[in-house]
């Protein structure tokens, strides 16, 4: 099977962990796999996780400058074109740019992982109601990462056109360094909490 996965960038979010793994685990058992991001890797923190791909993953870097233009569909127009994939994965608010091409190419099957609260990726009402379109549609077919997303898909949109998965990657392997760490924290009558994570409303920080 051949794939074709849109980002905008690789920086250092959980989206961008997701997807290099997703990909690093496909490839490793025969499938052919392609990264395509939009800003250019080289600057700000756009190319974190890009030494993390593996050579087998076929990268494409686009360095499209920040900002919603209509020429970027053609731009991604000619990638699907070029690679021809049996299916188109995208991630987060970049998928506003894939919904037009879903009827281009009848023959290959979209789909769209909601990484957060799905009400959290949509900003404007136009935005929902496209959305709720497509994926009523199964033009674009929606993701579920946990049962928290699959919760809030159910609440945002009032209808189960979504398929869960709760893990597309390779469980992680502990370091060595996991016992003595364990070891360091480890004192009588403390509680120590880690949260590993950004700083942000949808982490829901205040909860903890």
């Amino acid at each position: 099977m051949k794939v074709l996965h849109f980002l905008y960038e690789l920086s250092s979010g959980g989206a961008q962990r997701f997807t290099v793994d997703l990909c690093n685990e496909l490839v490793s058992i025969g499938h052919e796999l392609t990264i395509c991001v939009l800003r250019d890797d080289t600057t700000e923190n756009n190319g974190f996780y890009k030494p993390e791909i593996r050579k087998k993953v076929n990268y494409i870097n686009l360095k499209i400058p920040p900002g919603l233009k209509f020429s970027n569909i053609y731009k991604l127009y000619k990638i699907i074109k070029e690679v021809n994939p049996s299916v188109v994965h995208s991630h987060l608010n970049l998928v506003n740019y894939i919904f037009p091409l879903t009827y281009i190419f009848p023959k290959i099957k979209f789909f769209h992982t909601i990484h957060s609260d799905a009400s959290q990726e949509v900003s404007r009402n136009i935005e929902y109601k496209i959305r709720r379109f497509f994926y009523s549609r199964h033009r674009m077919k929606a993701i579920t990462i946990s049962k928290e997303t699959t919760k809030s898909f159910l609440k945002y949109y009032k209808f189960n056109s979504y398929r869960e998965i709760i893990n597309g990657r390779a469980i992680p392997i502990p370091s060595a360094k996991q016992y003595s760490v364990k070891n360091r924290l480890r004192k009588s009558g403390v509680t120590v909490f880690i949260h590993v994570g950004r700083f942000h409303p949808v982490k829901n920080q205040e909860m903890l």
